[in-house]
């Protein structure tokens, strides 16, 4: 079934069968992703029946568990799918507003993301292409509640990290978000925004736009309450990123892998501003642990990495790509 036909891509199919089930248990039951706001069905009662038949929280697994022998799980997942998780987000790519990288990746695939924030990721493959995955990026955080503009700005910065958008274009983005810090962090959320905006920074510090803004950003956080900065640092979501990161490498797709890179990269670079070292190297000796293990067929991920290492400072960030 055709979700949609791109003017330039041509015909693109919904997520397929087999990958269903393992979509709607990561993204479409996840409580952070707000699909809810999407397509305003009653994600809540989907994702209690889907716990009743498999016996486990989504809370607790972000990977799906076994299928095998769970045929009524199974078929209730991809039921899901296509009545809510498909019509969402297959309207949100044919949306006329939607942002499409400029050309494909080495693994030929293009990266969307809608104007209601769903990331899209698609296969360009013959006879038809097809989407691998939707979801919504969000900040990996416990306990901060973030609103829609909140989510917006996260993927709006998601979506300028993807390859083929250029170091400069990337440095112009982080030059703004640190022109726009206001003053001092009252809460963890507004702490978020102006450590990301430091962590990217300091990343780049060696850009002259960036450099120039940068100064005025650190002033702000230094002063920013200690008690604030305590409190973001404990909503930092280390141990949900670190169980991600290793159900990833046993996927069949990078995918996944993928958007938990990208997680953990705006997670160090907020972390080093705000005073979590030691949280970012314990996360860092795990992923240097797991990631010799990326398999062979991956190599664009390695690629990526050692492009982003040539173009930033030494960091925890740069740990994590060197790795």
């Amino acid at each position: 079934m055709s979700a949609w036909k791109h003017p330039l891509l041509g015909p693109i199919d919904l997520i397929p069968p087999n990958l269903c089930p393992k979509k709607v248990w990561r993204h479409l039951y996840d409580r952070h992703e707000h699909w809810e706001r999407v397509c305003k069905a009653d994600i809540a009662a989907m994702r209690r029946d889907a716990e009743k038949i498999l016996g486990v929280a989504r809370a607790s697994r972000c990977e799906l568990p076994s299928l095998a022998g769970e045929r009524q799980a199974r078929e209730l997942l991809v039921a899901h799918h296509d009545a809510t998780y498909a019509p969402a987000y297959s309207s949100e790519m044919s949306s006329p507003d939607t942002a499409w990288t400029p050309s494909m990746d080495s693994s030929h695939r293009h990266r969307a993301l809608t104007p209601r924030s769903v990331f899209i990721v698609v296969q360009l493959d013959r006879p038809r292409s097809w989407v691998v995955t939707a979801f919504r990026p969000h900040p990996s955080t416990v306990g901060v509640n973030w609103d829609e503009a909140d989510l917006r700005r996260h993927a709006v910065s998601y979506f300028q990290k993807e390859p083929g958008v250029k170091v400069e274009e990337r440095a112009l983005a982080v030059a703004e978000n640190l022109r726009r810090v206001s003053g001092p962090s009252s809460t963890p959320k507004e702490l978020w925004w102006l450590a990301s905006a430091v962590g990217h920074g300091r990343l780049l510090r060696h850009v002259p736009d960036v450099h120039d803004a940068l100064p005025a950003a650190e002033s702000a956080l230094s002063a920013t309450p200690v008690s604030v900065l305590q409190e973001l640092r404990a909503a930092l979501g280390w141990e949900l990123l670190e169980g991600r990161l290793a159900d990833a490498l046993k996927d069949s797709r990078p995918e996944d892998l993928e958007a938990v890179l990208a997680d953990a990269e705006e997670l160090l670079a907020v972390a080093s501003a705000v005073g979590a070292e030691l949280e970012a190297a314990a996360f860092c000796d795990e992923a240097e642990l797991l990631l010799p293990w990326i398999p062979a067929e991956w190599a664009h991920v390695a690629e990526r990495a050692r492009a982003l290492a040539a173009t930033a400072e030494p960091s925890p960030v740069m740990r994590l790509w060197g790795a």
